[in-house]
């Protein structure tokens, strides 16, 4: 009996120092697995991820003066005014901006990139202020510009390399209707910049065709004080307007 009693603490203290050990490999171990996986964590940083192209499209105005017709540098975003004619004052064009923009948020290039729209009947494009990419071409159809005309836009922007945006501004303008009186001719009516958005298409270094498109812009035009007075109100949207970001998949 006397020696059980006596061995027992040395395997007390046997089990002990084998704990110790299988904790201190173990602990070695996790630490050396852990440092590996952190490494290759960070070798493939960046990697993951499909690439898109994201377009967006703006109008600002109105850079005309609701009274006097003469061009303005800023618009009046507080009464937010536009010349409403008539028959006894035809009245004036309306100036608006027009601007796209297309970024390629990805890590490769974008080719056979081009971007198209379709101006509204009652305005039409009038010049280019900024193009950073490519070229653009407008095609009337219908009815000539000055009597609603549709506006057909192609914007060939080729190749659009990783990490890049393309901008297109245009000055854009209200039309006479076929009586010849400048737009809009009445309170409660639409000035429809785009019946439907713009659309880009492109190809991705798969050779896969990818495209996404904006929503359209529609211009309400309401009363404004006095029927008699020319005047009424671009009431929606709030321009400056910007459609929200479309992006391809």
């Amino acid at each position: 009996m006397r020696k059980r009693r006596r061995n027992k603490p040395l395997k007390i203290g046997l089990i002990f120092l084998t704990i110790l050990f299988l904790l201190a490999s173990t602990s070695i171990s996790y630490s050396l697995w852990h440092e590996e996986l952190s490494i290759e964590g960070i070798v493939h940083t960046g990697e993951w991820g499909d690439p898109y192209l994201c377009i967006q499209k703006i109008v600002d105005g109105s850079y005309t003066d609701p009274v006097t017709g003469d061009d303005l540098t800023v618009p009046d975003y507080v009464l937010n005014l536009i010349h409403r004619s008539d028959r006894k004052d035809p009245g004036f064009p309306t100036k608006f901006k027009l601007k796209i923009e297309l970024e390629n948020s990805g890590n490769e290039a974008f080719t056979d990139v081009s971007v198209s729209d379709k101006i509204g009947n009652l305005v039409a494009p009038r010049s280019i202020i900024i193009i950073t990419h490519g070229s653009v071409t407008f095609q009337p159809y219908g009815f000539n510009r000055q009597k609603f005309g549709h506006d057909y836009m192609d914007w060939d922007i080729g190749t659009l390399p990783a990490g890049e945006t393309a901008i297109l501004e245009i000055w854009i303008e209200t039309l006479h209707n076929k009586p010849g009186l400048y737009e809009p001719t009445s309170e409660d009516q639409n000035i429809v910049v785009n019946d439907f958005g713009a659309k880009v298409t492109a190809t991705n270094s798969e050779g896969e065709i990818v495209e996404a498109e904006t929503e359209g812009i529609i211009l309400d035009i309401d009363p404004y004080l006095f029927h008699t007075n020319h005047l009424a109100i671009i009431g929606a949207p709030q321009l400056p307007y910007a459609t929200p970001w479309a992006c391809t998949d």
